[in-house]
C-alpha cells in the first residue's frame, strides 16, 4: 500500500515509551601502536590503514612508488609486524547480551588478541571477521587488542610446499620481468600485490578497513539484499528483500519487521511483517519478505547514454518484538532489468546484454586496482575522478577485473548514480588455485559477504567466477596437461560447486552469471565447464591482444560476440616520469630504470615493431631517440584502440558469411594506473593522472549511439 509518512510519528512515540536499550558501536580507528615484530621497534599507525601506508607517512621509508623504492623497500612485506591499541570502554557495554569485536577487512594473515586471549585469526582480506568478546572484556580500566601479523608471502610459500606433496598448482611464480613475488595462488589476497606485468610489488599488510565494538541484545541487520521482479501482468514491481542479521545468544530473531521505499514527491510505499526466525548455527539468520509496487510509480535506471539513473531509498527498521527495541538499515536501489541473452545462430550463439528489454551496445574497459596499497584504494577523490572520466567519454561499463579487489562501496555508489555498469570478476586471475577444505572454506565466507554487500547496486550487470582461468587450464598455460582430470576437478569444485553455488543462493538464481572471462558462455557448459577453446570467436566473450600485426588495420582483429579485453603497452611521457623519478638519466630507454620499470617480456621489442609498422623512429643514437619512443607509443597505440574499437562497433548489427559478428561489447584494457610504467593504461596514476593520447581517442571510438 503507499501511504505518507503517519508511520513516522507512531514509530517515534512508541520508541519514547518503550524500555529498550540502543545498539552500541564503539569505533577502534584512529592512532595504534606499530612494532616490527622481532625488534620491537614502535611507531604510530593509522587504522585503517597498512604497514606500507604508515612507514611512508611517518617518513620512515621513502615513496615507494618513486624510483627503485619499490625494491629497496621490499622488505616490508616479507617480515612480520604486529598492531597494538589499548583503550577503554563505558561499562554499560557489558551489559548487552551479544558483544563482538568486528574487522570489516584485515590484510591478510593476522592472529588477534584480546587481554592476551587469543580471540582468533583472519586468513582473507575480502572478508569481515565478527569474535564474540563479551568474556573477555574488562569494563574498568585498559583493555589490549593486539594482532600479530605474518607476511603473505611467508604464508603462501609454507601452503604451497604442503601442496606439493600431493600436486603443483601453478602458476606458481611470475616472470622474471614481473620482479614479483611467488605464490599469490595459494593465499586469498590482492593477486596484483605480488606483481604484474603492469603492477609494482608491493605484499601489503594491516588494517584496512574499519574495526568496532558491537554491542547489542536482539541482533544487528549486517545485509539488505533486494530483488527485483514483474507481476505477471508486468502491471507491478514485486522488492523482494532479504533481510540478514548477526546470528545471537537467544538464536531467533523475533518481531515487527517495516520494509519502506520512498517514490518521489515525498510518496511511500511500506508494509509491517511479523517474522520469527531462527539461527542455523554462526550463519546470519536470514527474513525474506516482499514488497508490491505499482510500476507506474517509478521510473527505469538505464546505462549511460540510455537514459537516466534514478535511485530510491529502501529502508528496512526491525522492532524487537521483546523489548521494543528498533535498529535499521538503508540501501539505495534502482529498477532495472537486465538479461544476458545468448540466442543460437547457425554458428555459435549470441552474447550481449538486454537492459530493460533494450539491447545495449558495451563500451567501456578494465578497471584494476584503484591502488596497489587497499587502504589508499578506498580515496572517493580518486574514485570519483576515474569513475567521471569513464562516463565522460561516453563509456556505459567497466569490468572490475578478477586480479584486484571487490572495490569500496563507494565506488558502486557511484557507479549506480553516474550509469556506469559493472561486470564484477571474483578475484581470481591467470592461475589456477586449490580445492582443498581450507581453501574453499575461505572462498565460501569471500563470495557470501561480497554477494550480500554489493548485490542491491543496479550498476553491476553481471559477477564473472574468474579472469581467464579457463584458458590456463584448456590452453595448458603452465604445463599442466599430464595431471589436467585433476586440475578441471578442482576447477569445477572452486568455480561452479563453490561460487556460483553460493552466489545462485544469495541473489535466488536471478542473478547473471559467467563461469569465467574468456569463456565459451553455453559450450562452456555444455562441455563440462572447461572449453576446448575459450575465446571461439562464435561463442561468449574474448580476449584479443595483437603484438605482431598491423594495429591500423582492422583486418588484424577478430569478429567475436564480445570483446572483453583487447589494448596495447605504451609509455607515459616525460611529465609523467619525472612525477617517479628526478634523475633525468633515467628517462633514457635504455636506463637500469626503465628496465626495472618495464614488466612485460619484451615488451619495448614489441612496442617498436608496431611504432615501425605506420610510423618512423629517429635512429637509435639520436639524443631525442627516448622522447620519441615515449611519444609515437602513445600515438600508436592511441590510434589502434580506435581501430580496433571501431572495428567492433561496425559488427554490431550483421554477420559475415563465415557467421562471425553480432559484435556487442567492447571493453579495452586497461583504465588505470597503480604506478608510472609501461602499461596498457588510458589514465596515469591518481593523482598525477595524466591522460594517455589514447584516452582521447576513446572519446571518438565510444561516441554516442
Amino acid at each position: 500500500m503507499a501511504r505518507l509518512g503517519t508511520g513516522l510519528a507512531i514509530f517515534a512515540l512508541c520508541f519514547a515509551l518503550c524500555n529498550c536499550k540502543v545498539n552500541v558501536i564503539q569505533s577502534l580507528d584512529g592512532t595504534w601502536v606499530g612494532r616490527e615484530t622481532d625488534y620491537w621497534y614502535e611507531f604510530p599507525t593509522t587504522v585503517p590503514g597498512g604497514v606500507y601506508s604508515d612507514l611512508m607517512d611517518l617518513e620512515i621509508i621513502d615513496d615507494v612508488f618513486f624510483g627503485f623504492n619499490d625494491n629497496v623497500t621490499s622488505w616490508v612485506g616479507t617480515i612480520n609486524w604486529t598492531y597494538a591499541l589499548n583503550f577503554t570502554i563505558d561499562p554499560t557495554l557489558l551489559e548487552y547480551e551479544n558483544v563482538n569485536l568486528v574487522f570489516d577487512g584485515v590484510d591478510t594473515f593476522a592472529d588477534i588478541v584480546l587481554n592476551n586471549v587469543t580471540v582468533g585469526s583472519t586468513t582473507n582480506m575480502f572478508v569481515r571477521y565478527v569474535f564474540d568478546v563479551k568474556d573477555i572484556l574488562k569494563a574498568e580500566g585498559n583493555n589490549t587488542i593486539v594482532l600479530k601479523f605474518i607476511n603473505a608471502p611467508e604464508v603462501g610459500l609454507k601452503r604451497n610446499e604442503e601442496q606439493l606433496k600431493k600436486y603443483r598448482i601453478p602458476w606458481e611464480c611470475p616472470p622474471d620481468a614481473y620482479r614479483g613475488v611467488c605464490h599469490i595462488n595459494m593465499i586469498r589476497k590482492m593477486q596484483a600485490s605480488f606483481a604484474w606485468d603492469w603492477g609494482v610489488a608491493l605484499p601489503s599488510m594491516g588494517i584496512w578497513k574499519p574495526v568496532y565494538i558491537e554491542a547489542f541484545d536482539e541482533t544487528v541487520i549486517r545485509h539488505l539484499v533486494p530483488r527485483v521482479s514483474k507481476s505477471e501482468d508486468e502491471s507491478k514491481y514485486l522488492i523482494t528483500i532479504n533481510t540478514y542479521f548477526a546470528p545471537n545468544q537467544r538464536n531467533t530473531v523475533s518481531g515487527t519487521l517495516n520494509a519502506k521505499i520512498y517514490l518521489d514527491n515525498n510518496e511511500e510505499v511500506w508494509n509491517d511483517f511479523d517474522i520469527f526466525e531462527k539461527s542455523s548455527g554462526d550463519e546470519d539468520i536470514v527474513s525474506s519478505v516482499t514488497l508490491s509496487i505499482d510500476a507506474a510509480l517509478v521510473q527505469l535506471w538505464w546505462p549511460n547514454g540510455y537514459g537516466e539513473q534514478p535511485l530510491y531509498e529502501l529502508a528496512v527498521s526491525f522492532t524487537d518484538g521483546e523489548n521494543g527495541a528498533t535498529i535499521s538499515k538503508k540501501v539505495n536501489i534502482g529498477f532495472r532489468f537486465v538479461e544476458l541473452v545468448e540466442e543460437s545462430l547457425e554458428k555459435g550463439q549470441t552474447f550481449y546484454f538486454k537492459v530493460n528489454g533494450e539491447p545495449i551496445f558495451v563500451k567501456g574497459s578494465n578497471e584494476i586496482p584503484i591502488n596497489i596499497l587497499p587502504e589508499l584504494g578506498q580515496d572517493r577523490q580518486t574514485i570519483r575522478y576515474l569513475l567521471q572520466s569513464a562516463k565522460e567519454v561516453n563509456m556505459n561499463m567497466l569490468r572490475v577485473w578478477g586480479g584486484g579487489v571487490y572495490e569500496s562501496d563507494y565506488f558502486y555508489e557511484i557507479a549506480d548514480q553516474l550509469g556506469i555498469m559493472i561486470w564484477q570478476d571474483f578475484m581470481f586471475a591467470c592461475s589456477l588455485y586449490p580445492a582443498n577444505e581450507l581453501f574453499l572454506a575461505d572462498v565460501v565466507a569471500e563470495v557470501d559477504h561480497n554477494i550480500k554487500r554489493l548485490y542491491h547496486h543496479p550498476s553491476i550487470v553481471v559477477y564473472s567466477g574468474n579472469n581467464e582461468n579457463e584458458g590456463v587450464l584448456s590452453d595448458n598455460w603452465y604445463s599442466t596437461a599430464d595431471n589436467y582430470d585433476q586440475y578441471k576437478a578442482d576447477y569445477v569444485a572452486l568455480y561452479i560447486e563453490t561460487v556460483r553455488a553460493q552466489f545462485e543462493r544469495i541473489s535466488g538464481g536471478e542473478g547473471v552469471f559467467i563461469s569465467s572471462s574468456p569463456s565459451n558462455a553455453k559450450l562452456t557448459e555444455n562441455e563440462g565447464w572447461v572449453g576446448q577453446s575459450p575465446s571461439n570467436q562464435y561463442w561468449g566473450d574474448v580476449h584479443f591482444y595483437n603484438y605482431v600485426l598491423d594495429s591500423w588495420n582492422s583486418n588484424s582483429y577478430p569478429i567475436p560476440r564480445f570483446c572483453s579485453e583487447y589494448g596495447y603497452q605504451s609509455f607515459p611521457l616525460e611529465d609523467s616520469w619525472m612525477t617517479a623519478t628526478n634523475i633525468t638519466a633515467d628517462l633514457k630507454l635504455t636506463s637500469e630504470f626503465m628496465d626495472w620499470r618495464q614488466h612485460h617480456p619484451l615488451g619495448n621489442e614489441e612496442i617498436a615493431l608496431l611504432i615501425s609498422e605506420n610510423l618512423q623512429l629517429p635512429d637509435s643514437e639520436s639524443e631525442h631517440f627516448s622522447s620519441a619512443f615515449f611519444y609515437l607509443s602513445q600515438i600508436y597505440s592511441a590510434q589502434a584502440i580506435r581501430v580496433e574499437t571501431e572495428h567492433y562497433r561496425r559488427y554490431r548489427s550483421y554477420l559475415t558469411e563465415e557467421g562471425n559478428g553480432y559484435t556487442m561489447g567492447a571493453l579495452y584494457w586497461q583504465l588505470n594506473d597503480v604506478w608510472v610504467a609501461p602499461t596498457w593504461s588510458s589514465i596515469g596514476r591518481y593523482p598525477d593522472s595524466i591522460q594517455h593520447i589514447y584516452y582521447y581517442q576513446t572519446m571518438e571510438a565510444f561516441t554516442a549511439g
